[in-house]
C-alpha cells in the first residue's frame, strides 16, 4: 500500500492496540479519563504503589512495583528520596524513630535504610518466600510472607531470634498490641500480642516473648488483606476477598469471639483500611477503586471518593489536620481527601456521583481458595508483573 493510502496508516498509526480485545480498550479508555480529571489532587508516585506510611509533616514512604522505596512530601507533592536496592516489588514499609527506614520485599529480604542518606544499612534475611507485611517495634522488627510463617528480627544485628508458625497460607497483614484485657494477660502483668492476617482465612493472636499461637480467630471466607486496630486498641478491625469487613471485640475476658459485622458487604475485594475522626469513622478501600467512609456507630456509607483507576491499596490519615486522609493505588498515585463533620465534603461527593455510571467499569471476584494461590494472589502477580 502506499504510504498515503487511508488503509495504511489507520491500521497501524498505533502498535500497541493491534492485538488488544475490545475490553482492553475500553478499559483503557476509561483509566485515561479518569487521569484527566485528576481528582483527589493526585501526586504521581512513578510506579504502581504497593504499601504507605504517613509520618510527621505528611511525609510519605511508599514500596513500589519497581523494585524501589520512595519518600514524598505531600504537602508539596514532590519526590524527595529514592532508595534502590531490593530485587522485587516493595510490598511493606515502616519507619523508626531515628531516622530508619524498613522494607520488605518480594526478594525475600527485609531491609534498614538510613532515611537521609539512603544507605542501606542492613539486610534482614531468612524468609523463603515474598515479605508481605512489617512492624517496627524496637529493638525488634517482625515480618510476615508468603512461606506462611512470622519472623521476629534483632534490629541491632539482623538476627531472627524467633520464628513463628501455624498459618497454612501465607501472611497478608500484622498489628502488634497490648494485651490489655485479655485473658492472656497476667494478673498485674501485660503481654504485647502480635496479630497476624493469612490468606488462610484466619488471624492468629501470638505471645510474642514465647512464640506460642493463643488463639485463632475465624470469621473470613477467604484471604484476609487489611487488619488495623481501633482507636484505643479495644477493638481490631479486618477486611477481607469475601468483601466483608468485621470487628473483634479485645476486651472480652476470654479474648475476641464471634467477630461482629457491622458494615454490609462491599462490591469487590477490601485491600486496606483506617479507622480515623477520633474512631467516629472507618475508612475502607479496595478494588473497586473507590475510598469509601463509614460511620461506625451506624454501619451507614456516610462518604464516597471516586478518582483512582486501579485498586486502592493503602489508606493514611493526615498528620497536620485531622480532616484530611491519603489514598494510594495500583494507578500511581497518592491521593488526598478532605472529610467534614458530615463525613464528606460536599465538593468530592458531587465530584464522585458524577462519575458513578460513564467511567465506572464492572469488576468481579471469586472468593474460592482452591489451588497453590488463590484467585486474589494469581491477580496480583499479574498486575505488579505487568508495566508501571
Amino acid at each position: 500500500l502506499a504510504m498515503n493510502d487511508p488503509l495504511g496508516p489507520s491500521i497501524a498509526s498505533d502498535s500497541s492496540t493491534l492485538f488488544q480485545t475490545d475490553a482492553a480498550l475500553d478499559e483503557a479508555e476509561r483509566r485515561s479519563k479518569l487521569a484527566k480529571l485528576e481528582l483527589g489532587s493526585p501526586v504521581k508516585v512513578g510506579s504502581k504503589v504497593l504499601c504507605m506510611q504517613v509520618t510527621k509533616g505528611d511525609i510519605a514512604w511508599v514500596g513500589c512495583a519497581n523494585h524501589t522505596a520512595r519518600r514524598i512530601n505531600l504537602k508539596t507533592g514532590t519526590l524527595n528520596r529514592v532508595y534502590q536496592g531490593h530485587g522485587g516489588p516493595v510490598t511493606a514499609i515502616g519507619t523508626g524513630a531515628s531516622g530508619e527506614l524498613y522494607t520488605g520485599s518480594w526478594d525475600k529480604t527485609l531491609r534498614k535504610w538510613d532515611a537521609s542518606t539512603r544507605e542501606c544499612q542492613r539486610i534482614y534475611q531468612g524468609h523463603t518466600d515474598f515479605v508481605r507485611a512489617l512492624v517496627v517495634a524496637p529493638p525488634f522488627l517482625y515480618s510476615g510472607s508468603t512461606d506462611k510463617t512470622l519472623r521476629r528480627w534483632r534490629i541491632s544485628d539482623g538476627q531472627c531470634d524467633r520464628v513463628f508458625e501455624g498459618h497454612t497460607r501465607g501472611i497478608e497483614a500484622m498489628v502488634l498490641l497490648d494485651s490489655g484485657s485479655e485473658s492472656e494477660a497476667e494478673a498485674g502483668e501485660d503481654k504485647t500480642l502480635l496479630y497476624s492476617a493469612s490468606s488462610d482465612r484466619t488471624i492468629r493472636v501470638w505471645d510474642v516473648e514465647s512464640g506460642v499461637c493463643l488463639r485463632v480467630l475465624e470469621g473470613h471466607l477467604t484471604t484476609i488483606y487489611a487488619l488495623v486496630p481501633g482507636m484505643d486498641g479495644s477493638d481490631l478491625w479486618s477486611g477481607s476477598a469475601d468483601k466483608d469487613v468485621l470487628q473483634w471485640d479485645l476486651t472480652l475476658p476470654d479474648g475476641p469471639g464471634e467477630p461482629n459485622k457491622v458494615l454490609p458487604p462491599h462490591p469487590d475485594v477490601i485491600k486496606t483500611l483506617l479507622v480515623t475522626g477520633a474512631g467516629r469513622y472507618l475508612v475502607t478501600g479496595g478494588r473497586d477503586e473507590c475510598v469509601r467512609v463509614w460511620e461506625v456507630s451506624t454501619g451507614k456509607c456516610v462518604g464516597l471518593f471516586e478518582g483512582h483507576y486501579d485498586e486502592v491499596v493503602a489508606l493514611a490519615s493526615s498528620t497536620l489536620r485531622a480532616s484530611l486522609i491519603y489514598s494510594a493505588s495500583l494507578d500511581g498515585t497518592i491521593r488526598q481527601w478532605e472529610l467534614t463533620d458530615a463525613g464528606l465534603s460536599s465538593s468530592s461527593r458531587a465530584r464522585g456521583d458524577a462519575l458513578k455510571k460513564t467511567l465506572k467499569a464492572p469488576k468481579t471476584s471469586d472468593t474460592g481458595s482452591g489451588g497453590l494461590m488463590t484467585e486474589e494472589e494469581e491477580r496480583e502477580l499479574a498486575e505488579l508483573m505487568g508495566s508501571d
